[in-house]
């Protein structure tokens, strides 16, 4: 099974009637090969989160798709994809390798909102360091340290396989991490540290000094976001 992610620019709004499981269904349950799909956007339930927000981002939303299908059929898919989308958006995609470190508990009721806020990182290698170096501190030392510094109730890596766009822009990881809606604006709540002053400073510190080992913070991007997800009448799984 494999995962294509489009990020998109533009004005949000035109996703809203996506958030109907009905109309989503009608639109992409006419390409071939979706088992299933999630939107993430930057809402207004999210507006308290606007702090969270890292970089320059021009994006405003994350959708995910699960397709059963080869490789070479992922860009016609994409195209297929696009096509069925609203208007008003331009879409950056990308083929990806997901890991989920962190699932969540939660039971997902599909084209409802999801519990909490996810945060959408996208990351790209330093140019100091080489690709090994920042796959291995990512996965190797990173993962852990996010678990164990924040209040994360879902984490997903989704490691960039290919651009399938050709004019957008170079990633190597698309991130999503989902915390409980007092993390919005609470720090103490973000890093799982509530009435704890030196548990927080010593979370982020930790986090930080993890963060600086990987990541380029001027070529980071971070934007907040509400989570739906939907199901292929034809799959059997929900999430």
């Amino acid at each position: 099974m494999l995962k294509v992610q489009l990020l998109c620019r533009g004005d949000n709004q035109a996703l809203e009637p996506f958030l109907e499981a009905a109309f989503a269904e009608e639109r992409l349950g006419e390409v071939e090969g979706i088992l299933r799909w999630q939107i993430n956007i930057a809402d207004r339930d999210v507006a308290d989160a606007a702090g969270r927000r890292i970089g320059e981002a021009a994006y405003s939303a994350l959708l995910s798709f699960w397709l059963d299908s080869s490789q070479t059929q992922a860009s016609r898919c994409c195209l297929q994809l696009q096509e069925r989308l609203p208007d008003g958006l331009e879409y950056d995609s990308y083929l990806v390798e997901e890991a989920i470190p962190l699932e969540s508990s939660e039971n997902a009721v599909k084209g409802q909102r999801q519990q909490g806020f996810t945060q959408v990182a996208l990351l790209q290698c330093p140019e100091q360091i080489s690709y090994q170096q920042w796959y291995g501190h990512w996965k190797q030392v990173h993962t852990s340290v996010a678990i164990q510094t924040q209040a994360t109730t879902r984490y997903i890596q989704n490691r960039v396989l290919a651009v399938l766009s050709p004019a957008s822009p170079a990633l190597d990881a698309i991130v999503e991490e989902t915390f409980p809606l007092t993390a919005m604006s609470d720090d103490a709540a973000f890093y799982d540290a509530v009435g704890q002053s030196e548990r927080l400073q010593k979370h982020v510190e930790e986090m930080m000094t993890s963060c600086a080992a990987f990541i380029d913070f001027e070529r980071l991007a971070v934007f907040p976001s509400s989570e739906y997800r939907f199901t292929s009448a034809t799959s059997k799984s929900e999430s």
